[in-house]
């Protein structure tokens, strides 16, 4: 869904891409047989979904920190089609041990190796079915190999012995409760943020990335069709809106206790019970987890205001007229 022209320092590298997709497809046969010899899940997956720029980079560098959690690295992601091949490749040349996770990020990408990332083309393998949004309807999920999903991450936790972290916006916050049915192991961490600054961060980004505020940027909600015909600005803040509309959608459709809440404000003020909570929850469904490092006691809020006050003022209005925007949709349906 991301094929707009990017600027220099966001574009990808399509020899590189080439190159690698080519790799994935000569390891197929290895990830193949790893994946008929291994067991289903058995250890917890856990799932930190949320709106862009509502922490959820953080929130997965936090649990990857820890040590006591496998998660989809920047050297894994190189293996999207293979990733229990790919596992096996970075554990025996111990990429972990080389360089840690810094807690910093650009739009939820992070650098070195061993960092986190979000894992996109893997989750764009099973849910990327052509469409023009990231929410499935129900008949394109039922498209879905559940089982071949179930076999890929049983090959991959089998790898690690540990559970698994994930963080993705763009597929697994819409589609949270068709995970919770299909990964009977899975747990969510839920980061919300305060729509204003939500919708703050992706119009920088879009100027960042495309140099083109107009030019939509990650996760499109259900209702994206309808939000492209508004301004850059109502676009933005409608966006935020209607990705935690939907994930609301689906959280209500899953069990409490399933579910670890990380608004943005408690992310910044006490990461550390939110990792212990989440260690918890862990246990309590079996695994026996080994913390080797912790996280900072607290991290410094970028919950402040960068845009120009008349911008911010257009922000506030979006806001405002979302109530009308809602009416729209509802009447269109």
């Amino acid at each position: 869904m991301d094929d707009v022209q990017r600027t220099e320092k966001y574009a990808k590298r399509p020899l590189d891409e080439q190159r690698i997709a080519q790799m994935n497809e000569l390891l197929r046969p290895a990830q193949a047989s790893l994946e008929q010899h291994a067991p289903q899940p058995a250890q917890p997956i856990v799932l930190v979904i949320g709106a862009p720029r509502a922490g959820t980079t953080l929130a997965g560098q936090m649990l990857a920190a820890t040590g006591g959690f496998a998660y989809a690295s920047n050297f894994l992601a190189r293996f999207w089609q293979t990733p229990a091949v790919g596992a096996i490749i970075e554990q025996a040349l111990k990429i972990r041990e080389n360089d840690g996770i810094d807690f910093s990020s650009t739009h939820g990408v992070t650098k070195g190796w061993s960092n986190s990332h979000e894992f996109g083309y893997y989750w764009s393998s099973w849910f990327d079915r052509g469409q023009t949004t990231h929410r499935l309807a129900p008949a394109e999920l039922a498209q879905i190999d559940a089982a071949a999903m179930l076999r890929s991450l049983g090959a991959l936790e089998a790898v690690r012995h540990l559970p698994f972290v994930f963080k993705n916006n763009t597929w697994c916050t819409l589609q949270a409760a068709y995970l919770a049915r299909t990964l009977p192991t899975s747990l969510f961490v839920v980061c919300r943020r305060n729509p204003l600054f939500i919708a703050q961060s992706i119009l920088m980004a879009r100027r960042e990335r495309y140099g083109d505020e107009r030019q939509w940027w990650s996760v499109r909600p259900s209702t994206y069709e309808t939000i492209i015909q508004y301004s850059p600005q109502q676009q933005v803040v409608f966006q935020a809106l209607e990705i935690q509309r939907e994930m609301d959608d689906e959280l209500r459709l899953i069990a409490p206790h399933r579910l670890v809440h990380a608004p943005y404000e408690r992310l910044c003020a006490e990461p550390r019970r939110i990792v212990a909570e989440v260690v918890e929850r862990c246990e309590s469904a079996g695994a026996r987890l080994k913390l080797e490092r912790t996280c900072p006691e607290a991290f410094e809020s970028t919950d402040v205001r960068r845009l120009q006050a008349a911008e911010w003022r257009l922000l506030e209005r979006a806001l405002e007229d979302y109530p009308a925007f809602r009416v729209r949709v509802e009447s269109q349906a």
